[in-house]
């Protein structure tokens, strides 16, 4: 229960609340179990020092930029409140509801954290912060600082991270389904057993503290070890939904190789701007491969997802070992292979390559223009003739 006459002299303004502040500063206020929603606290002295209680009604309470440290506010309800600016470090919020609160900018670093459904934390500081077994759907976590801080068994589902450093931060058996976190910064220490998928033999998928006791009933769960990745692997729990991904890919993409330099990058980004008029997703490999392929790993990827490739054979220098890699093991996928005139001819071993029947004619060009005009009759539709028939 609260000190009612704590309670009194708080109701009666900033003015008599601070006086008597001052006048008692090693008194601890009492305000346990205090029924104060939608209280303004603009302007009041809340350097409690470990006073305060659990179990207090803030809900909808105006905080911003109060200083809360020390104060003991678990299993209080904060649902609602605005606590943007506050400086709530080492608070613990065991037990506390932080749902829909506006936490912006405040400094939660070292908090215990409760429930925070639809919580905004949009560039707080959460440094040291910890979270287990707590429901936080739909909560906004944008631009935040979660640097070591601490998610164990929470609903995470449709969260936003946009943006947040998550440097030394751990991210355990949480739910993310529907989770947007693209630019992440830093390397977290931990991320593992995320759930994605959001049915699981017609139950409900862990979360809060659901999964910190029901585990046995989701090993089925399709689970990922990185936040960014999620959203990609969602894809793979709608059978559907993957398939018209991949489809839409296979049907799509085009690769282009050749070799990028002056004048032969030219040759290639033209060739990717009439693919795109016609509607394809043209892409020209002349980007760094990613640190654990090499470059003919990475072509090769690039090809199975591929409609057809488009390989430019003039003045050649990786394009041999690119197209033995892709096309003895890519039957279903036709190599158009273009070669400027003033060449004298494809490269020795092409030969042997053209014993596969979806390497397509040679097509031989001029210049850009003459290759561009030849484009459509001599390589867009021999690709799309054999895709559909499986024949030159």
């Amino acid at each position: 229960m609260p000190d009612q006459s704590h309670i009194e002299i708080l109701k009666k303004g900033t003015k008599t609340w601070n006086e008597w502040r001052q006048a008692n500063p090693s008194l601890r206020p009492m305000l346990r179990s205090a029924n104060l929603k939608g209280f303004d606290f603009q302007g009041y002295d809340l350097v409690f020092r470990g006073g305060f209680g659990g179990g207090t009604d803030f809900r909808d309470a105006n905080l911003t930029g109060a200083n809360l440290q020390g104060a003991n506010l678990i299993s209080s309800d904060l649902s609602g409140a605005n606590l943007s600016n506050a400086n709530c470090f080492g608070v613990n919020f065991g037990g506390t509801d932080l749902s829909g609160a506006k936490l912006n900018g405040a400094d939660f670093s070292k908090t215990t954290l409760g429930d925070f459904l639809g919580a905004e934390f949009r560039s707080a500081k959460l440094v040291g912060a910890s979270a287990n077994s707590v429901e936080g759907n739909y909560a906004d976590f944008s631009e935040a600082d979660l640097t070591g801080a601490t998610f164990s068994h929470v609903d995470l589902q449709n969260t936003r991270l946009n943006g947040a450093i998550i440097n030394n931060a751990t991210f355990s058996q949480c739910r993310v389904y529907g989770m947007a976190a693209w630019g992440l910064k830093g390397s977290p220490a931990k991320q593992s057993g995320l759930f994605v998928s959001p049915i699981i033999a017609d139950i409900r998928p862990p979360t809060g503290r659901d999964m910190a006791h029901r585990t046995d009933q989701y090993e089925s769960a399709l689970t990922v070890d990185s936040l960014e990745f999620a959203s990609l692997f969602y894809s793979l729990v709608e059978r559907e939904r993957f398939k018209d991904l991949f489809n839409m890919l296979t049907s799509k993409v085009v690769l282009i190789l050749g070799r990028f330099i002056d004048p032969r990058m030219a040759v290639l980004q033209a060739v990717r701007s009439q693919l795109a008029e016609s509607d394809y997703l043209p892409v020209v490999f002349d980007f760094s491969v990613p640190w654990h392929r090499d470059l003919t790993e990475t072509v090769s990827s690039l090809a199975h997802m591929s409609r057809f490739v488009v390989a430019d054979l003039t003045d050649p220098k990786s394009i041999p070992q690119e197209l033995s890699r892709i096309i003895p093991f890519l039957p279903s996928v036709p190599v158009i292979p273009i070669i400027e005139s003033s060449d004298i001819a494809p490269y020795a071993m092409f030969e042997h390559l053209t014993r596969y029947p979806w390497v397509l004619e040679l097509v031989e060009y001029s210049d850009v223009q003459n290759l561009l005009l030849k484009l459509d009759s001599h390589v867009i539709k021999p690709a799309e003739t054999f895709c559909e028939n499986g024949q030159k």
